[in-house]
Formats: C-alpha cells, structure tokens, sequence
C-alpha cells in the first residue's frame, strides 16, 4: 500500500509540474521587453515589506521614501513579499480591496502570493487580484487555485539599472508532505524552469520573491534551501517567518532579505549591475513602527488621508460590542500552533455545539492573535480571525482523524500551521517517537477510545482547505451551519460553560 502512495503522489507531482509549465503566466505587455539582453552598468534600489497583515499605516512611509528616491535619480522596484490582504479590521470590512486601494497608492510593482492570501475566500482574492494595479506572482501555487484566480503570474521582467531582470514568485506550500516528496525539490524544478523561460526571453539578473521564511521545520521549504539549491539567483525578497534580516542573510552567495512584520520596517536592498551581471548587492531596514519620527522620511499625508477615511469610515461599526470575554484567550500564532490553549478550545467547542459532530477541530492559522478579558468589539473581532471559514459536517473515520492529529504533532516542538486545536477528543503525544507515529492514547469526550475503524462526524472550516480540493459538497460533506467566526461569537452570547482554562485535551506524555 506504501508503495502505491508513492507512485500516486510522484504521479500528481508530475501532473501539477505539467500544468505549471502549460499554465506559465509570463510577462504581459505592459512589461515592454523582448529577447535581447541587456548588458549595461548601473544599479536600481528594491524597497520591500512583508507580513504587513493590513496594518498599512507603513505605506505612506513606503510612499513617500520611494518618490525621495527617484526624485534623487534612482531607479527604483517596488515589492511585498505576501501576507498583505488579511490580518485587521482594515483589511476584513472590505475582503482586502482598501488594502489593495492603498498598495495601489502606494506604487507597488508586485508581489509574492503569501500563505494567508491563501486562505482568503479565492472569489475575493481573485477580486482583490482583479483590482491591484501589479501582479501576483505564485509560480508553485496549486491547480485549483490557479483556475479560481488565474491573474497569477509566475513571474515579472523588468530593464532596470541596466539589466534585463527575472523577478521569480514562489509562494507557501500548503500541501502535506507525501511519502518520499521532497517539496523543496518540486520548488526548485519549478525556479529552475522559470530561468530557462525568462533567460530565452533575455534575463542576465535572476531574484526570487519568495513567502518561505528561514524557520519552517521542513528545512527543503525554507528560502535558504532555496538559496542553496539555486546559486545563480542574486537576491531572494523573503516573507512568511516575520524575521528582520537587519543587513540580510548571505546563504550560498544568495542575499535573502525580510522585514520583520506588520509593517514595523522597510527593506531596502541596492544591487549593482556591471555588463549586464549582479556584482553587489546589500541590504538594510529602515525602522519605522514606533520611531516614525526618527526614520527620516515624511510620510505622503495623502495617501495617510485615505487610510485615515477608510478608517473613520468604519469606526462606529467598529466599536460596536457584540460579545463579552470572561478571562483573556491566547491566540499568539507560535502557541496555538504548539500546543493547546484556551481560544482554541473554545473555537473548537464552538464548531461542534453549533453542528453537532462527534469531533471538531480548528486549524491554527484561524487564530491571528490573542483577545483581552472585557468587552469583544468588532473591531477586536476582525483582527483576531482571518478571512471567515465556512462550517462543513462530514462523516470520518477514525483512522483518519488520528492521521490529522498525528499531522499537527509530527514538527513539535516547532510552530507548524498543520496543528489543530480540538473539541470532543483528547488526545497524548510523546515527541521522542518518529513523526507520524507519536500519538500513545485519544479517548473521546466521555472517555471511550477513539476506535479507529469506527465512523466519526467530523466538522471543522473550510471543507477544500482541509479535506481536499477533490471532495464535492453535498456528497463528501455539507454545509449550512455558518461560518466558524459566526459560531464563535453565538457560542460566546449561548450561555453555555466557557473552557476559559485549557483541560488537557491536547498533552504530551509525562
């Protein structure tokens, strides 16, 4: 039966590659390129954020310094690395079209898909694609969500400095590793093609823009095994770990670069060009959050009016009350992602008290941060959740949902956005046994065994992310229950006992 696995997902492995290539979104012609090379001397500045999350109060800054720039003669591209469209009520009120509005403002010339874009409801982010005045790069993204928002691209060419630059998307790979798949190499393969693509069409300078991060515990999905893997890249603008490279990271002769998160820095990387080559290349960030008045640079008032509209636009909904929190839930993305807490209990009982299943369970990127003790506001509301995640009830085997279980655990004790916070099952772990293979005991809630070939139903959000692109609604699953956010606050106004201290349904062997 192993074999058989493996033989199915190197076959799907080289179906989605197939489909990449087929599907390759290359230059459009606003790039004005052709095959020829450029084999000038110059230079050009990239300016870069990541995991800004919507707190855009950055983009005035990024404005403002990026005119400084070119005003003195520098020629300048303009980049996010991802995570921009979901994180706060700024972005959640409008599904991402005020952020989209504001980078458009901003002069953004592209951008990484990141892992929480996603996550979006693909009908939005294709909006949102639809909208932005600069490309998507996400040249791994899957099948299905290439056929939802196919304004992807896989890449951007640009003559700049006195090159012909590649600017390569790679974005977060959200599959499950399969038996024998090494998922960085799949990465790989994919760059590797894109540079045979964009060299035929004249590119001498090749930077990957990656969502990856330095942190997963995966090493072959971090940036530097992309680094490593692929020399001849010049500079790689990361995102996805929320780490500050105050000077960047040399990896292999590769220059990674990241800012940190929630727009708290701007990256600046400056690359030199000689005969059409990268000869140098450095990098720094400039702090902004906190210490606005210290960076240097005056930020555009109008695009901070915008914001400021936007915003004043929103704030009596915003203020509204809708619900009371007993004692402070913990949402802090490197805790639920670890281990059980308190918020994600109560997530949890929420989704099985609003459908009735046996089991229920949340996956952790749900949670954006943790919630005080007081009065929940929608504007609170909307910052701590992503996008809203539909309900879905379906029929599972117990097998099965050990095997999900046993997924979130296989990394600890690292963060991994696989784990799942759980209501209606407890379950032990000991981290000393081989991944996959760590779960000693799951009892269910009144205490029987969680038998494996028994039939369970199962609820949890977001029937494609996690069941399967391939299951059909209506015969795989239902749904009509609500949405997990929605759920959330009826159970909190439901009067039924809260879990506001964490019981020891997710625990590790003593």
């Amino acid at each position: 039966m192993k074999n058989n696995r493996n033989f199915f997902t190197l076959a799907v492995t080289a179906a989605f590659l197939s489909f990449l290539i087929a599907c390759s979104g290359g230059p459009s012609a606003k790039d004005g390129e052709t095959s020829r090379s450029l084999t000038g001397n110059g230079s050009f500045t990239i300016i870069h954020t990541n995991d800004v999350h919507s707190h855009v109060d950055v983009e005035p800054y990024v404005k403002a310094y990026v005119q400084k720039l070119r005003e003195s003669g520098r020629e300048v591209i303009v980049i996010s690395g991802g995570d921009a469209f979901a994180g706060t009520s700024f972005a959640s009120l409008s599904q991402g079209t005020d952020v989209a509005a504001v980078m458009n403002d901003a002069g953004y010339d592209l951008m990484a898909l990141g892992n929480h874009e996603q996550l979006m409801n693909w009908n939005d982010l294709r909006a949102v694609s639809e909208m932005t005045d600069f490309p998507i790069l996400a040249a791994n993204a899957s099948p299905e969500l290439r056929q939802a928002v196919p304004e992807l691209r896989d890449y951007v060419i640009r003559d700049i400095g006195g090159a012909r630059v590649a600017f390569l998307g790679i974005t977060t790979n959200m599959e499950p590793a399969g038996d024998g798949v090494n998922r960085g190499d799949i990465t790989v393969g994919i760059l590797e093609n894109l540079k045979a693509e964009t060299e035929a069409r004249g590119a001498t300078v090749f930077i990957a823009v990656t969502h990856l991060g330095i942190t997963e515990t995966d090493e072959t999905i971090r940036s530097t095994y992309v680094a490593d893997k692929c020399p001849w890249l010049s500079v790689i603008i990361d995102a996805h770990c929320h780490t500050a490279h105050e000077r960047g990271l040399e990896r292999s002769g590769v220059l990674i670069a990241e800012t940190g998160e929630y727009g708290s820095n701007i990256g600046v990387v400056e690359v030199t060009i000689q005969d059409g080559a990268a000869v140098e290349r450095t990098a720094r960030i400039i702090p902004i959050a906190g210490i606005e008045a210290e960076s240097g640079i005056i930020p555009d008032w109008e695009l901070a009016e915008k914001i400021a509209a936007v915003r004043a636009k929103n704030e009596r909904f915003l203020r509204q009350v809708i619900a009371r929190i007993p004692a402070g839930l913990e949402g802090d993305r490197n805790i639920t992602r670890t281990r059980e807490t308190n918020f994600g209990d109560i997530v949890s009982d929420a989704i099985r008290w609003k459908t009735g299943a046996d089991i229920a369970a949340m996956d952790t990127p749900f949670f954006r941060s943790s919630i005080p003790a007081g009065d929940l506001t929608n504007e609170q509301f909307l910052s701590v959740f992503i996008a809203p995640r539909e309900l879905y009830l379906c029929e599972m085997k117990g097998s099965e949902i050990l095997e999900r279980l046993e997924s979130g655990v296989q990394s600890y004790p690292q963060p991994t956005f696989m784990f799942v916070q759980v209501s209606g099952v407890r379950f032990v772990f000991d981290p000393s046994r081989p991944p996959m293979n760590r779960i000693v005991s799951a009892v269910l809630a009144d205490g029987t065994p969680l038998d494996p070939d028994r039939t369970y139903t199962f609820a949890a959000g977001d029937a494609k992310l996690t069941l399967g692109k391939d299951k059909v609604e209506g015969v795989d699953y239902i749904t009509g229950f609500g949405t997990v956010n929605q759920a959330f606050v009826d159970y909190l106004n439901s009067g039924e006992p809260l879990a506001v201290k964490t019981d020891g349904r997710i625990s590790t062997v003593r």
